[in-house]
């Protein structure tokens, strides 16, 4: 009975750490008063529904009609109508916090080690498994060498609704 207890939680436990290694999809905001809470200066990007490529500059201010903005590479005074705006990002500087790292690596040792205890080909299994659960992730998140400077990430802060009509 413990036995199958016993491997019932490293089959639970197993299973949980596969499920939260699944890459998640961001789905936006569709809130635009995220944007207009946006602080002064902020670089953001501003997909317009009439360009593919989006426009880089500091925000200034945002109410329910338009955001108002200046070009990056001049002090041009940009301003887009809501109705023409398709996602707005925000560029933030990306922070390297590596608790949720070493959790992960313990937790995933502690299952490789309970799977051998139980079934040393099961433990090479599920060592495999995470294995390759960890170098999808390093594959993602570690650029070796680092870049010099600070990492920026995009933050997608507002994304229009897709209307049903084309």
């Amino acid at each position: 009975m413990v036995r199958y207890v016993v491997r019932a939680t490293a089959l639970a436990l197993c299973a949980v750490t596969m499920l939260s290694a699944a890459p998640a999809t961001a789905a936006g905001h569709r809130d635009w008063s995220v944007v207009t809470r946006i602080d002064t200066g902020t670089r953001i990007a501003v997909y317009g529904t009439r360009r593919s490529r989006p426009d880089a500059c500091d925000f200034l201010s945002a109410d329910e009609i338009s955001i108002t903005c200046t070009a990056v590479d001049s002090s041009t005074r940009m301003v887009f109508p809501r109705a023409t705006v398709r996602e707005v990002t925000v560029f933030e500087e990306e922070h390297d916090y590596h608790i949720g790292t070493w959790i992960a690596a313990g937790i995933s040792i502690g299952l490789v080690a309970a799977a051998c205890v139980l079934n040393p080909l099961g433990g090479v299994m599920v060592g495999a498994m995470l294995l390759g659960g960890w170098s999808a992730w390093a594959d993602m998140h570690v650029q070796f060498p680092p870049p010099p400077g600070p990492r920026i990430r995009r933050h997608v802060v507002y994304r229009a609704p897709i209307s049903a009509t084309p």
